[in-house]
């Protein structure tokens, strides 16, 4: 998945659509003379662009994870490094994060 896949900025304005198309059709209901098949049609398109900013946040929440995951990696297998070099510092972080880390691995070869 590309970082572009999951270019947030017009987020707000995803939602802002939603908002008032929802608008629209609770009008739309109190209108005594409403178009039920206009009222359809636009409840369809709300619940299109529902599911399509769901399948898009969803790849979003995967991307932000593998970045996570990344970057966690990165930053334990460089403190553990330094502790084996001899830094006392390093020594207690990489004391403190290889539990966790070591669960993070075990729990993902079981998943897999």
């Amino acid at each position: 998945m590309d970082s572009k896949d999951i270019d947030l900025t017009n987020i707000d304005a995803r939602l802002q659509e939603l908002e008032e198309l929802a608008e629209v059709i609770k009008s739309l209901q109190k209108d005594p003379n409403h178009n039920p098949e206009e009222l359809e049609l636009l409840a369809e398109e709300l619940k299109k662009r529902v599911y399509e900013l769901e399948t898009f946040l969803l790849k979003a929440k995967l991307e932000v994870d593998n970045r996570l995951v990344r970057k966690s990696a990165a930053y334990y297998y460089h403190v553990k490094e330094l502790a084996e070099a001899g830094d006392a510092e390093a020594r207690k972080v990489y004391e403190d994060l290889r539990p966790s880390y070591e669960a993070y691995l075990r729990s993902s070869i079981e998943l897999n």
